[in-house]
């Protein structure tokens, strides 16, 4: 007499399969909780960094700022004791140079390698607009004082440096220019900070003030 077939287990089956798609699952859902995990690591970790850089340039222009400032207040000093045609400021009111920016020292690391690595992308948009406003004035600044400068530069070459002490007239108004964008730049700093989670001058009180001649500088509401 011959056997019949053996029964085919399919409960048993149907129950490995379902262990193993469930397995695959699981893994699958792990490891995007491991990447998301990790991408949002990466995102703090750059909106960390860029709010160092941040606070960093501050201080920078912060200290630009205030040279231009007293530059400019000597100026004006002088102006009004009445000189005479052809007299000039001593060059003792010039001492870091005609204009002190900081452009050199403002930096933009942080940034260029959050996108690069593309760690900008896991940090909040309403972040990333206000920190992408911010290095937008920085390279703004960084032209400006490049134009000021070619221009200081292109005077001092055909008339000394004397002759640009004789047109101190002239050179007080880039200052006062520059303490504009300074002032409005200071401002573009702490309102990223604060967004950033650091309360920039407002709660920092290692952060120096801002200079009360920005007040001349701010809207009228």
């Amino acid at each position: 007499m011959k056997n019949g077939p053996s029964a085919i287990p399919w409960k048993q089956i149907a129950l490995e399969s379902a262990f193993v798609v469930l397995g695959v699952v699981l893994a699958l859902a792990a490891n995007e909780w491991r990447n998301t995990r990790a991408d949002r690591a990466a995102g703090v970790r750059a909106a960390n960094a860029i709010r160092e850089e941040l606070k960093l340039n501050r201080e920078a222009v912060h200290g630009s700022l205030q040279y231009h400032i007293q530059v400019s207040d000597s100026l004006i000093a002088f102006d009004r004791r009445g000189p005479r045609p052809g007299d000039a400021p001593g060059y003792q009111t010039f001492p870091r140079g005609f204009i002190s920016p900081a452009s050199s020292s403002v930096l933009s690391t942080a940034w260029e390698v959050a996108g690069t690595t593309g760690a900008i992308n896991h940090v909040p948009y309403d972040e990333v607009l206000l920190m992408s406003h911010v290095y937008d004035k920085q390279e703004a600044y960084k032209k400006q004082t490049n134009t000021a400068g070619d221009l200081i530069y292109k005077t001092i070459y055909e008339s000394g440096t004397d002759g640009v002490r004789r047109n101190y007239r002239n050179l007080n108004g880039i200052l006062q220019t520059f303490v504009y964008i300074e002032c409005d730049l200071l401002g573009q700093y702490d309102e990223a900070l604060a967004t950033l989670g650091d309360q920039g001058n407002g709660g920092n009180k290692t952060a120096a003030a801002v200079p009360e001649r920005c007040t001349y500088y701010a809207p009228r509401g």
